[in-house]
């Protein structure tokens, strides 16, 4: 055979770009609305339906798991729609306004922020839903503190008891144990008792009211069991509200004064208005994802400072991330330009990786 022969024509499986490996065929979306509303109700869900276990249960396990740890991590408290509406204070006189509002001041409607960390937390599907319809249990006309109780109290008390010595609120002890009290009359009334193991204060700014004042001298001992009765209600909080427990404040008959430890020097006699502040606890329909008043936010945040932050963060996180999860759902993953054949006209030997034509 001569040197000019024409060479035979190549191979054209030789100059053909690879074949894209099986992982990355194009996959059955199925139906894009169904598999969209499962993924937005749960993670993952959306991808079970279109046989895409593998990318569902990553889903599923690390944003479920990144939302629940947020919430675990600030007491299951950390989400919520919050609300600018007034709550009981503890420990304070500020409480003692006319008729059925325990505060000086009258009550204002309800007002919800704007921007709240809840726009992003609802995006995690089903588990934050619950809060939108506790939003509305929150914001019923029912739902506000009261001076009075309107069924039967039996529930465990944990708190202080508190009177004024010379005008000055007193800590007097720390009280743990259970409230009986049925009401008379319109509610402002009740009758009950107050079994509690009184214990003598440690905080002598807590003993005194406020901090500076010279520390009341408690005699030594373990702590007395003692049964107060409680004759009026001062304040009750609201019975939906985003805290565990339920502030109470009622006004005790002085005579069981005698069996407290009283500090050295004072009387029983000198003490004025008894009163037991504490709280009880709300049923958990009644504080999980609830919104909380501007008190119960801020006693929140004070007892446990940046961790709720951080719980914030890690399911504001979540929520953020099953956006992602939801488009990937609806729309496919993200083919690159070798993975199919492009419609848009181009041949195969413009994609990336295809031989370069021979010069002429």
């Amino acid at each position: 055979m001569s040197d000019d022969a024409v060479p035979p024509p190549a191979d054209p499986s030789a100059t053909a770009p690879p074949a894209a490996p099986a992982d990355d065929a194009p996959v059955e979306l199925k139906s894009r609305p169904i598999a969209g509303l499962l993924a937005a109700a749960l993670p993952g869900a959306g991808h079970f339906y279109q046989g895409r276990t593998v990318k569902g249960a990553i889903y599923c396990v690390c944003i479920l798991g990144l939302f629940l740890c947020g919430q675990a991590l600030g007491g299951w408290q950390t989400v919520a729609l919050e609300s600018n509406a007034p709550g009981v204070p503890f420990g304070s006189e500020e409480f003692d306004g006319p008729g059925d509002n325990p505060f000086r001041t009258p009550f204002g409607p309800p007002r919800r922020q704007l921007l709240q960390h809840y726009t992003a937390q609802v995006f995690t599907g089903g588990v934050a839903w619950p809060a939108l319809l506790q939003s509305q249990r929150f914001d019923n006309a029912d739902n506000v503190p009261r001076r009075r109780l309107i069924e039967p109290l039996d529930a465990p008390f944990e708190g202080v008891l508190m009177a004024d010595l010379d005008d000055r609120p007193v800590v007097l002890a720390t009280l743990t144990g259970t409230v009986n009290a049925v009401p008379r009359g319109d509610g402002s009334r009740v009758e009950g008792t107050l079994d509690v193991a009184a214990a003598s204060p440690t905080d002598p700014r807590l003993r005194t009211g406020f901090e500076g004042s010279p520390a009341a001298v408690f005699p030594p001992g373990p702590p007395r069991p003692v049964t107060l009765t409680p004759t009026t209600v001062q304040a009750f909080d609201r019975p939906i509200n985003g805290e565990k427990g339920r502030l109470l404040k009622l006004l005790v008959d002085p005579s069981a004064l005698s069996a407290i430890a009283l500090p050295n020097g004072v009387a029983a006699d000198e003490l004025e208005r008894p009163r037991a502040i504490g709280t009880v606890p709300r049923p958990l329909w009644n504080w999980y994802l609830a919104p909380r008043d501007r008190r119960a936010a801020n006693r929140l945040h004070a007892e446990e400072g940046t961790t709720m932050d951080l719980a914030v963060v890690f399911t504001m996180i979540a929520g953020l991330l099953n956006v992602l999860a939801f488009w990937d759902a609806i729309d496919g993953p993200a083919y690159g330009r070798t993975d199919r054949r492009l419609d848009n006209g181009d041949s195969d030997a413009d994609a990336p990786g295809s031989p370069a034509p021979a010069a002429a």
